[in-house]
């Protein structure tokens, strides 16, 4: 007598799980927007700090390339100008990394990435509760691909209290005086 055995084999599609691309907020653990104090008297300066945290391997840009064949690999953030609260100095970003590229030196900023620009409240701002809004555009890579730049709006709340008003700092007097005219 002959016996025939019959294998049955399933499909198996249905119980692979199958790499699904990574997304922005995949690879961008962090965007935060904050503000140091959140509560300030007239003329203060405040420092408005933002955090970005990659996962490894991953990495972006500063807002500044030094060779030009890398230009468009940069992160963009949109100052508002105002007389009430102003945006003083330069935007000071973390040193950044050196990848070697057949092009150049690409600079990139990796792991949890700290920026800070200072901003003085006006001595004509009332007292009370105002939004700070500053549209960014971020890009995340890793060694082999860029993800689509995100567009994402970084708001704070700074309190300005009904203390009396103190001196602006010497050093940004002039940009102060200059954005309320």
């Amino acid at each position: 007598m002959k016996m025939t055995y019959t294998l049955a084999v399933g499909l198996l599609g249905s119980s692979i799980a199958f790499a699904q691309p990574l997304g922005f907020k995949d690879v961008v653990k962090r965007v935060e927007a904050k503000l140091e104090p959140a509560t300030a008297k007239r003329g203060e300066t405040v420092k408005w700090v933002l955090t970005i945290e990659l996962i490894p391997d991953w990495h972006t840009y500063p807002t500044k390339q030094k060779d030009v064949d890398f230009i468009s690999f940069t992160n963009k953030y949109k100052f508002p100008k105002s007389a009430d609260i102003v945006f003083v100095g330069d935007l000071r970003e973390p040193k950044p990394a050196v990848q070697k590229e057949k092009e150049g030196d690409l600079l990139v900023l990796e792991g949890k990435v700290v920026i800070e620009h200072d901003l003085v409240i006006s001595h004509n701002v009332k007292p009370g509760k105002y939004s700070i809004k500053i549209p960014a555009r971020i890009t995340a890579c890793n060694k082999d691909t860029c993800l689509k730049p995100e567009d994402i709006m970084l708001e704070t709340t700074i309190t300005v209290s009904d203390a009396p008003p103190v001196p602006v700092e010497a050093k940004y007097k002039k940009e102060v005086e200059a954005a309320g005219k």
